[in-house]
């Protein structure tokens, strides 16, 4: 039993009696949702190290280019040599788990910009870190946080990404209360549960992330906060596809357009600070249906009760008015044919009966 299924086993067990997280969960239409590549790579030949993807979890023969695939050739190769010099000196090596596959590594990989030496030593920290981590219970305390409004999912953008809400003034106010460890495993068994329930791999790899501070201040943040955003720059690599800072004062705005200045293309483009009056995200990417009436949505805002396993908004809108949904969208017959001809897409749990009567007629 893998760690992610230890996560939704221990869930069971505080939430059996209530079905009300299940429509956090894919929507039926998000199944027929196949990016096209300008949705999931962007790559310019003369600045490959530049590269920035959105899914992983696909046929790396058809999906990926050469230069990726010799990167991910390579990487292995510096693992083996890596090893050979840490059994010479009598140390331990880098043993890949049975829990990180080959996408995990290209994570690691793309994410350090194709570094080999960086990408190995955060792979041994991750594994690590995990291994660490992967045990701990789920105490009251941890329930309790992940059930505080600190962090929470809610709603999904057009292209069916759950949109995940940090509430930075809460945690700062509940900081006394717990203890940083557990501030981490609240992290980690909220982002595994994400990651195994909430997305579809191949399909759906990334969350919108919303960073609220209400009333808190970046110079006032504690260590547990910042040691929670570490937690998830370091272990939780291209799964970002953007996020939206609200809230900020207008000096730390100000500043923010400075900072920009100086760092590479591709973090920048995933990281929006908005004013009070610039929070728009409905615009381009989140049906206002999808997205609380605090952040510029029509969605009832939250009040912070058993907010995990995460619960949905009550309109199932989804596209935005300028979507063509023929065009976004497979068919249901297509979507059947598709799972038939390849084992490597996820199987939606909505259409078991309709695949399994297909597979009885071929």
């Amino acid at each position: 039993m893998t760690d992610r299924y230890k996560i939704i086993e221990e869930m069971a067990q505080y939430y059996s009696r209530s079905t009300s997280h299940l429509g956090g969960k894919p929507p039926r239409e998000a199944y027929f949702y196949f990016p096209k590549i300008d949705d999931y790579l962007v790559f310019n030949e003369k600045e490959p190290l530049e590269l920035n993807r959105w899914i992983y979890e696909a046929s790396m023969e058809s999906t990926y280019n050469s230069y990726e695939l010799e990167y991910y050739r390579q990487i292995h190769i510096e693992i083996e040599k890596y090893n050979e010099k840490r059994i010479k000196k009598g140390k331990t090596t880098l043993i890949i788990p049975s829990w990180m596959n080959q996408y995990d590594i290209y994570r690691f990989l793309r994410s350090n910009k194709y570094e080999y030496k960086k990408t190995i030593e955060h792979l041994v920290d991750h594994t690590i870190w995990r291994q660490s981590i992967r045990d701990l219970p789920l105490t009251s305390s941890v329930l309790e946080l992940l059930n505080s409004g600190g962090i929470y999912t809610y709603g999904r953008d057009h292209k069916y990404r759950p949109i995940v809400v940090m509430n930075v003034e809460i945690f700062v106010n509940l900081n006394g209360n717990y203890k940083d460890e557990e501030f981490e495993i609240a992290a980690y068994k909220f982002t595994d549960y994400l990651i195994e329930n909430l997305l579809i791999p191949g399909q759906v790899e990334n969350w919108i992330f919303i960073v609220y501070m209400g009333n808190a201040s970046l110079f006032s943040l504690p260590e547990s906060i910042k040691k929670l955003a570490k937690v998830f720059q370091a272990n939780y690599r291209g799964r970002l596809f953007r996020s939206y800072i609200l809230g900020l004062s207008t000096f730390m705005t100000f500043l923010w357009q400075i900072i920009k200045l100086i760092l590479d293309k591709v973090t920048v483009q995933k990281f929006f600070v908005l004013k009070d009056d610039e929070w728009g995200i409905t615009n381009d990417l989140v049906n206002p249906s999808q997205l609380e009436r605090r952040f510029g949505g029509t969605a009832p805002n939250l009040n912070y009760k058993l907010l995990f396993p995460p619960p949905c908004p009550a309109g199932n809108q989804f596209l935005l008015n300028t979507d063509n949904k023929d065009e976004l969208l497979v068919s249901e017959d297509e979507y059947i044919k598709m799972v038939i001809n390849d084992k490597r897409i996820y199987e939606s749990p909505f259409m078991k009966t309709q695949i399994k009567n297909y597979r009885g007629m071929i």
